[in-house]
Parts: structure tokens; sequence; C-alpha cells
């Protein structure tokens, strides 16, 4: 699902890895933690990813890979 060599995602990115539209991500009533980097980027870290889909599966941590 998520790619374990990156460091860090896009909204755009992350949206296609969990195969759901930027509108959707907008509309979640809990998004991942995001990282502002300058005044317009935003980066979802794979850490976040990851614990926000464990959240959501029901899992407390994420499993190691």
């Amino acid at each position: 699902m998520l790619d374990a060599t990156r460091l860090a995602f896009s909204i755009n990115e992350f949206c296609a890895a969990i195969r759901i539209s930027r509108a959707t991500y907008y509309n979640l009533p809990e998004r991942p933690r995001e990282m502002r980097v300058g005044p317009r980027r935003i980066l979802i870290s794979r850490q976040a990813a990851e614990e926000w889909i464990a959240a959501r599966e029901g899992r407390s941590t994420p499993a190691a890979v």
C-alpha cells in the first residue's frame, strides 16, 4: 500500500496510495497528522500514515515491516 522507502507523502500521493479522492480526504472526520513545510506545502509522514491506517483497522500500533 504505502511505499516503505518514502519518508513522507504529499496529500495527493497519500490519497492515491489508499485509493481515496482528495475531496474525500478533506471530508474525513480525522485525518492523519500533517506537517507544514513552508507556507503552502503539506506532507504526511510515513509514520503518521501508518498510525492513521492502523487506527482505522482497529489496531493500536502499526505492524512492523
